[in-house]
């Protein structure tokens, strides 16, 4: 928790902890019943939300921090009125309970305010783990769970596992794991309500919806195999090449050949035919 953030919850502090203790002070020497003292609280929890102390998350952790040690700093100032009155005389009884439950709530509001704050997710870093989300489709996240910040935007590293954790729990992201990254796919629920929850038109999809468009090169001619000399050895592609004073249409010579002067001749050797004398 950064320094402006303590300082927020100390002036806090010191601007409503003195209408909260002044409200235990009355309803312990005013109405001399523990029931009523719930009436102070719920008082003090009315002018809190009265005059809107919990905008951000901050003031909402001071809220159930003060609330919660107001609580316990009561049992405990009537566990030690009844404890000191063995030993103290009842005026003085009083008076020191009520100076411990002040000191008390003051330390422990503190504690708690900071506790809770890094327990609880500021509304703008859950839009931006939304607004990524949405618009790659995809996520990715590094299982470290220490103050460190996400690779892609500007939001703790263990707010990005937590909130994908949510959406995951509701079957709006698939998620995989894998050399200790976590890897987070939106489904078509996701989708639709992470739409709603940005309140985006339905032009917009994720990148991995875009269809890529591939700018194909024209083709040039095919290059020409580079001359080989007859005079080196022979390759392994020579049974393709055609003799080197063969001239002529390939085309043409494909058959009978181009001349047109056919000749027939007898056949030769064994059961060939005697020659007329």
């Amino acid at each position: 928790m950064r320094f402006s953030s303590i300082k927020n919850c100390l002036s806090k502090i010191k601007c409503i902890s003195v209408f909260s203790h002044l409200s235990i002070y009355l309803s312990i020497y005013l109405f001399q019943s523990v029931h009523h003292i719930y009436l102070s609280i719920y008082l003090y929890m009315f002018v809190l939300v009265k005059y809107a102390f919990f905008y951000d998350t901050v003031s909402l952790c001071l809220l159930i921090s003060i609330y919660l040690s107001i609580y316990l700093s009561i049992y405990l100032s009537i566990y030690l009125s009844i404890c000191f009155s063995l030993f103290i005389s009842i005026s003085v009884c009083p008076y020191l309970s009520i100076y411990l439950s002040i000191y008390l709530s003051i330390y422990l509001s503190i504690y708690l305010s900071i506790y809770l704050n890094n327990m609880l997710m500021p509304k703008k870093n859950r839009v931006a783990i939304y607004e990524h989300l949405f618009k790659e489709g995809v996520m990715v996240a590094k299982k470290d769970f220490t103050g460190v910040k996400h690779p892609e935007i500007d939001v703790p590293n263990l707010h990005v596992i937590k909130a994908l954790q949510s959406l995951k729990s509701r079957a709006f992201v698939n998620e995989q794991f894998a050399w200790r990254h976590y890897y987070w796919y939106l489904t078509n629920e996701g989708i639709q309500y992470l739409r709603d929850f940005l309140h985006l038109p339905s032009e917009i999809v994720p990148a991995t919806l875009k269809r890529q468009t591939r700018t194909e090169a024209t083709r040039g001619p095919r290059p020409k195999a580079p001359e080989v000399t007859r005079g080196g050895p022979p390759t392994d592609r020579e049974y393709r090449r055609a003799p080197a004073n063969m001239s002529g249409d390939k085309k043409a010579d494909v058959g009978a050949g181009s001349s047109t002067d056919f000749q027939f001749r007898a056949g030769f050797g064994r059961g060939r035919a005697p020659q007329p004398q």
